[in-house]
């Protein structure tokens, strides 16, 4: 029988997503919105147990795909690196302290500059956890190459920092 499944799985995997979508609109939009291969691995996180394992592994393709649409940039490595004392470097302090509301992406060379960068601009926030829900002035530091992480586009180690309703990324190519 594995000898059978192993030779036409790609066979078994197209009826299989054909009858489910036949059954159930829901799945339906999800294969035309996350694609075949990510529902089914999805479908497979969550009969392993993973409730959330459907969204969190196409969470991030539906991201980079409405970023596409809207013509924004998908990858933080597609950033400028700005460099602290340039006249970049002062129109990001300037734009990242006067924001009211929104999100801001940045890209600078080192972690060091990325917190020399926040701090200039946002003033002393507190370190927390990775991807609490605290919407104070905090930032938090993620180091982690995950399918959330970079499905978001975020390839590259940052600083994410919230305060009220502004937030944003400082993105950097080395830790020290």
């Amino acid at each position: 029988m594995k000898g059978v499944i192993a030779d036409n799985w790609q066979t078994i995997l197209t009826d299989m997503i054909g009858q489910t979508k036949e059954i159930n609109p829901v799945a339906d939009a999800l294969v035309s919105v996350y694609g075949a291969e990510e529902f089914v691995e999805g479908s497979i996180s969550m009969a392993q147990g993973n409730i959330g394992g459907l969204g969190q592994v196409a969470s991030g393709l539906v991201l980079s795909k409405v970023k596409a649409a809207k013509n924004i940039i998908n990858a933080a490595t597609d950033l400028p690196i700005i460099k602290p004392g340039s006249k970049e470097w002062s129109s990001a302090v300037n734009q990242l302290s006067d924001m009211g509301k929104g999100k801001v992406n940045i890209r600078t060379a080192t972690a060091s500059d990325a917190k020399t960068l926040l701090k200039e601009a946002r003033g002393n926030m507190n370190r927390r956890k990775q991807y609490t829900n605290d919407k104070n002035k905090n930032y938090e530091v993620h180091n982690d190459q995950n399918a959330r992480e970079v499905g978001a586009g975020n390839n590259l180690r940052h600083l994410k920092w919230k305060d009220g309703k502004a937030g944003g990324h400082i993105y950097y190519d080395k830790t020290n």
